[in-house]
């Protein structure tokens, strides 16, 4: 049995941080630093990860806006990171979102949305300025049906969206500097969305609709359901989610996606997310477990992926996974996690986490481990640090520890 001995060091400095009632500004920076040494680019040196950038700095604000001329609202998104120690050199980008929309009720039920964004890109690169530029426009349209029964409730909303956005980003296309847009995951949370890139530096594109809807029942008394059902339609298969990007958008029309969720009064809840085509074969199946108190708290957890739904693999997953917390006092916070393959019935990962935390700082100390297909193991010994005292992102009022100097 081999063992690797891997301390990752994790530090996260929010500089600035400052919420109202209409914005919300942060500055922030972080730094990874890896012990493990190895020959990442096959010239005989074992060196550092190369591919672990440096952020410093990142600026993240956001605007909302009352449009008093159309009584619409607008929003405006600012962010700015600078990236260093990339295989790709180093760069900065500005990124900016524009966004105007309108809703409004007809007496017939019917409640429509309409929405137009600008999304754009700047990049300084090599004493070069790139610029790349999204618009996008939306309308949308449902038709909510409620219906209410001694305080129980049942209501079904039918939801279709039209999306129109170019095929192509405007601008200099052929800059292919993607840092925090590398996948998109399809499910029931982006359904009803413009865009499923999670960061700034990519867009959807082309025209496109979003077709689905909701049904929610609630008895305040005892327990809420809600499930929601639908898939996307393309116009034009634009190869922007191919296969090692995402799963279920990888096609002209979208897979289907649907989710249950069951949450009681009594800290309990499960959940079941479903991806499946119009042949009826599974991509992807997740279901969770929870249960949650004031100091305790249980996730079990289910997978099924497909092989065609696992980045850069060709194997299926079918695992399952426990998580489990304890809150020991106000300062100290005991985690603990383990994944098992039930194809061959064998360990994945495993390991727990000792968490402090005050007003001044967190401070994690993790054991992790990993194993392969011939149940070797490779131990991780982790610090990270968060650094909190310079701004107002302390959130537990309780504990009484101050930061002094």
């Amino acid at each position: 049995m081999r063992a690797w001995i891997i301390i990752p060091i994790y530090i996260f400095v929010s500089i600035v941080f400052k919420t109202s009632s209409n914005s919300y500004l942060q500055l922030s920076s972080s730094y990874i630093q890896s012990f493990k040494y190895r020959d990442f680019n096959n010239d005989g040196i074992n060196e550092e990860d190369p591919n672990i950038p440096v952020i410093f700095p990142e600026l993240f604000y956001k605007k909302n806006y009352n449009d008093l001329i159309t009584n619409g609202n607008s929003s405006m998104v600012t962010h700015f990171i600078n990236l260093a120690n990339l295989p790709s050199g180093k760069y900065s980008r500005l990124s900016q979102n524009f966004q105007w929309n309108k809703s409004w009720i007809l007496d017939s039920g019917f409640k429509w949305k309409t929405s137009i964004e600008l999304n754009t890109n700047t990049y300084l690169k090599e004493n070069n300025i790139f610029i790349k530029a999204m618009p996008l426009a939306m309308l949308e349209t449902r038709y909510p049906v409620k219906k209410k029964s001694n305080k129980k409730s049942h209501m079904i909303e039918p939801i279709i969206q039209i999306i129109k956005s170019p095929n192509y980003q405007l601008g200099n296309t052929f800059l292919n500097d993607i840092s925090d847009s590398t996948t998109a995951e399809f499910e029931d949370t982006n359904l009803f969305s413009t865009n499923r890139f999670p960061g700034f530096d990519e867009m959807e594109a082309g025209l496109r609709a979003n077709i689905g809807g909701r049904y929610t029942f609630y008895d305040p008394d005892r327990w809420k359901f809600t499930s929601t059902f639908g898939r996307v339609y393309r116009e034009k298969d634009l190869n922007q989610f191919n296969t090692s990007v995402s799963t279920g958008l990888d096609k002209l029309n979208s897979d289907y996606v649907s989710s249950f969720i069951i949450e009681s009064q009594k800290n309990f809840s499960l959940s079941s997310k479903l991806l499946f085509d119009d042949k009826l074969d599974i991509a992807k199946h997740e279901s969770n477990l929870n249960f949650k108190n004031t100091r305790h708290n249980l996730n079990l957890g289910y997978v099924w992926l497909d092989k065609q739904s696992i980045l850069n693999l060709d194997t299926q997953q079918h695992e399952l996974n426990i998580n489990a917390g304890y809150i020991i006092n106000d300062y100290l916070e005991f985690n603990t996690n383990w994944r098992q393959n039930l194809n061959i019935n064998s360990p994945i990962t495993g390991g727990f986490d000792i968490l402090y935390n005050n007003e001044c700082a967190q401070i994690n100390f993790s054991l992790d481990l990993e194993y392969d297909e011939y149940n070797n193991i490779d131990k991780f010994f982790g610090l990270q640090v968060y650094l909190s005292g310079l701004s107002a992102n302390s959130t537990k009022s309780k504990i009484k520890n101050k930061c002094i100097g």
